[in-house]
């Protein structure tokens, strides 16, 4: 149950499109940053897709410990 309100919850907030982009970062960490990110920030999906063209959770990480980039 508790699986189908987080896919319930966040499959409104996205479209098939940010899916397919986020399907493409293979790791885990860095895919629930840029979904969240997503979310947080209202990307359409050209945005997400510079984000993670230019590097944004690589960046983070070089300054933030990656736990805090994940809250954020």
């Amino acid at each position: 149950m508790f699986a189908k309100q987080i896919v319930t919850t966040v499959s409104s907030q996205l479209s098939w499109s940010h899916y397919l982009e986020l399907i493409k970062v293979e790791e885990e960490l860095k895919r629930k940053f840029y979904m969240k990110e997503t979310i947080n920030s209202r990307w359409s999906v050209r945005e997400l897709q510079r984000q993670i063209g230019s590097l944004l959770y690589e960046r983070l990480s070089l300054y933030v410990n990656k736990e805090k980039v994940l809250k954020k």
